[in-house]
């Protein structure tokens, strides 16, 4: 019978190395609500084309200012749309209660008085509901500001 030598060598007893396996592709996704990017985005845009970060602050900082021209030239654009509407409500009124006044001078009081009642019912009930839509819009917006500040409703 043989003998069995041992090996001239030691003989490592860990396991051999398996050949690297392939990963699959990994999609990452990454959102944000704001109008920059995160500070590390904004790295990595920096890192991969220099000036791409201030490029996009710069971007940004257009938009948001054509946004605010936008907003202000349809503020102004209401305002004056409502100070030419009460212009022409006051013009109105004032000739329907001078007509009215002309009509009783004239001895046609019935048509006069029914002139001036209904006008001044009319402005009354423009005024009236003018106040109802206007603290039905005060109230919605405490609302939304109250869903905004959790721990306002709270205190």
């Amino acid at each position: 019978m043989a003998k069995h030598k041992p090996p001239k060598y030691p003989v490592s007893r860990q396991p051999q190395p398996q050949p690297p396996t392939r990963q699959p592709p990994q999609l990452l996704r990454v959102t944000y609500e704001a109008p920059l990017p995160p500070p590390g985005m904004l790295e990595q845009y920096e890192h991969v084309l220099p000036g791409l970060a201030d490029r996009l602050v710069t971007r940004m900082e257009q938009q948001t200012d054509h946004r605010q021209g936008l907003e202000n030239r349809k503020l102004n654009s209401d305002i004056t749309n409502e100070k030419r509407g009460q212009v022409f409500a006051f013009i109105l009124a004032l000739v329907a209660i001078i007509g009215s006044f002309l009509l009783i001078w004239q001895g046609k009081s019935t048509q006069g008085v029914t002139l001036f009642i209904t006008t001044f019912a009319g402005l009354v009930s423009v005024f009236i509901w003018g106040r109802y839509n206007q603290n039905k819009e005060l109230a919605r917006k405490r609302e939304e500001m109250k869903a905004l500040l959790p721990k306002a409703n709270k205190e």
